[in-house]
């Protein structure tokens, strides 16, 4: 566990904001400085508590919307940044790190992840036989929206293919076979937790529930030498 006080979460706390300003602000500071200036509070006189909203979300997820030319564009913003955040220094902790599978194998994380939370799985394909492929098969908890993203990727951590796992609206299971794999030194399998299937995420009204995942690896194709 990472100290409060230290450096290093300072700096991991800050990456989304960095990324996310880098990525769609029209300058140094834009997007940050107009989250704050679009997001004032406003409390009519006499009421017993101040008004929660707008949050810093509710103004990306309108100021987003149809950036990445699709009407969740906070959804795609917060994948996006769950991919890029794949490569940056030092590497995200890993859920799991395997070997290619010689028979079936399912994986769930040590602890579920909580809206905005990330799971990141590698499957090593070196030692793979030539024209194998990779069968997964993603099963999740009820009113969890997660979007999984598999990455192909060299020895030295770049890209070579992103491949989308889709599923159906308020699905819980989802699934691919990912083919063209020689070259490829490992698979990497993201899986964002977005939030909710019944109401937009807000992180002022304590809707941080985690949820787990269940994924199931089988190589298909060429089983040996």
């Amino acid at each position: 566990m990472v100290d409060p006080s230290s450096a290093q979460l300072d700096r991991g706390a800050a990456a989304f904001v960095e990324w996310i300003d880098a990525s769609f602000g029209s300058e140094p500071g834009a997007l940050l400085l107009g989250t704050w200036a679009l997001a004032p509070t406003r409390t009519p006189p006499g009421r017993w508590r101040w008004p929660a909203a707008p949050t810093t979300f509710d103004v990306l997820r309108v100021s987003l919307s149809r950036s990445l030319g699709r009407p969740t564009g906070l959804d795609d913003a917060l994948v996006r940044f769950a991919v890029a955040r794949s490569s940056m220094e030092p590497r995200p902790a890993l859920a799991w790190h395997l070997p290619w599978p010689t028979r079936a194998r399912r994986v769930t994380p040590a602890e579920a992840i909580a809206p905005t939370g990330v799971s990141y799985v590698l499957v090593d394909h070196k030692d793979a036989p030539a024209g194998s492929k990779l069968r997964l098969e993603a099963h999740w908890e009820d009113y969890a929206r997660l979007r999984w993203v598999v990455l192909k990727r060299d020895a030295s951590g770049r890209t070579l293919a992103e491949l989308p796992i889709t599923s159906t609206d308020r699905g819980t299971a989802a699934s691919l076979t990912v083919e063209g794999l020689d070259g490829v030194d490992h698979i990497l399998v993201i899986v964002q937790n977005l939030g909710s299937t019944e109401h937009a995420f807000n992180p002022d009204q304590g809707e941080w529930e985690p949820h787990g995942w269940l994924l199931t690896l089988e190589a298909e194709g060429a089983l040996g030498p």
